[in-house]
């Protein structure tokens, strides 16, 4: 059978972990509940929404040793698919007098895919008439930035 991660190698065991469920296997298939010979046992309660299943994959037997990969899985069941919502990091950048800089200003931020960001206010004058998803800006004394194409 092929690997739970593929590049991942000398595999000793897999934890699984979902809701409050944990379980340790040594020999593929990895399954949540167990299996016999390849013959899956339990079921998972999955609740409409967000859930999360998550992998550990250690480099021996029983949950021991190295930790080689941890993977995340979020994933949504039935109606309500709504993605969890971005989460904004602030922008820095520091640049000489008269040099510009680009700030790409969703590269640090989480749960962007799918979303248009756009300015909410500028305190220096009206932003650009487009959604940015990056910006330049050249240095100039006093408290704003002058935005160059």
């Amino acid at each position: 059978m092929a690997a739970p991660l593929p590049g991942v190698t000398g595999i000793g065991s897999v934890r699984l972990s979902f809701g409050g469920h944990s379980r340790t296997e040594n020999v593929v298939p990895y399954a949540l509940f167990g299996d016999s010979n390849g013959d899956l046992w339990g079921a998972a309660d999955f609740a409409d929404g967000l859930n999360t299943l998550e992998l550990t994959v250690f480099g021996s037997r029983n949950g021991k040793g190295d930790i080689l990969e941890t993977v995340r899985l979020d994933f949504s069941i039935g109606e309500d698919t709504t993605a969890p919502p971005p989460v904004p990091v602030a922008d820095t950048a520091t640049t000489d007098e008269d040099q510009p800089v680009t700030i790409d200003v969703v590269a640090n931020d989480a749960n962007t895919e799918g979303f248009t960001i756009s300015p909410v206010s500028n305190p220096c004058g009206p932003g650009p008439k487009r959604p940015p998803t990056s910006s330049t800006r050249t240095s100039r004394s006093g408290p704003c930035a002058t935005p160059t194409p």
